[in-house]
């Protein structure tokens, strides 16, 4: 019954396995399985967080093999080194989603490495990270494709960092950054002057903001979709 299934029907359930098993499992089968394991759709993604029993050298074994994904999920991979993100970036250079989220590893060299090798990255989280600070954006704005921005509680942002952000990220459309306490009213005027035209999606902590800074954000026509977030 397997063997009459079509190779569109295959792709999908392989979508559906961990990629250790693609490659020492499902490959190994048959020559049919093994080229519809090696489908760059089976690899559009490579989930290293809800397979986290993925070691390093595996990881490296992998991207090797498969070096197409355009999504990388290594939220949480504290067990990764910086030696290994930056290989895999390297390596990855159809990327257009990126997810590092409470990565503790995220430093200026990682985002660097980005910059330098994702060149059609569109989406990028950084939620949680630690060490994704204003350095980190001026960094980012060299990522020039960037349309989705995600760095909600990294708590030392100020509004330094995101004026640069606003100026040198032309594509930019969405930006998520609750947690972050340290912006301001300019943050607002900054992204009203200069991204007024190209953002749509606006999601911040809303504790430093005046009364007149929510005011401009809800003057503002373009931005559909905005939340702000104060506990106070």
């Amino acid at each position: 019954m397997i063997k009459h299934l079509s190779e569109e029907l295959l792709v999908k359930i392989f979508s559906f396995i961990s990629p250790l098993e693609l490659i020492d499992q499902v490959g190994l089968v048959c020559k049919r399985w093994r080229k519809v394991s090696c489908d760059s759709k089976v690899w559009a993604t490579l989930d290293l967080y809800h397979h986290h029993n993925i070691r390093e050298s595996q990881v490296r074994r992998m991207v090797r093999l498969h070096p197409h994904p355009t999504r990388l999920i290594l939220r949480y991979r504290h067990d990764l080194s910086d030696r290994t993100f930056v290989w895999c970036f390297f390596h990855l250079k159809h990327l257009r989603t990126l997810d590092l989220s409470h990565c503790r590893q995220v430093n200026p060299r990682i985002i660097s490495a980005i910059v330098q090798f994702c060149k059609n990255l569109r989406h990028l989280n950084v939620d949680g990270c630690p060490g994704f600070d204003n350095e980190c954006l001026l960094i980012l704005t060299g990522c020039r494709k960037l349309r989705h921005l995600s760095f909600s509680e990294c708590e030392t942002i100020t509004d330094f960092g995101v004026n640069a952000m606003a100026s040198f990220l032309p594509k930019l459309d969405s930006v998520l950054c609750d947690g972050v306490l340290a912006l301001h009213d300019e943050f607002i005027q900054t992204m009203i002057i200069k991204k007024c035209d190209t953002i749509t999606d606006l999601q911040l902590d809303g504790g430093n903001l005046t009364d007149e800074g929510v005011e401009m954000i809800s003057e503002v026509r373009g931005i559909y979709n905005t939340f702000l977030l104060n506990d106070s």
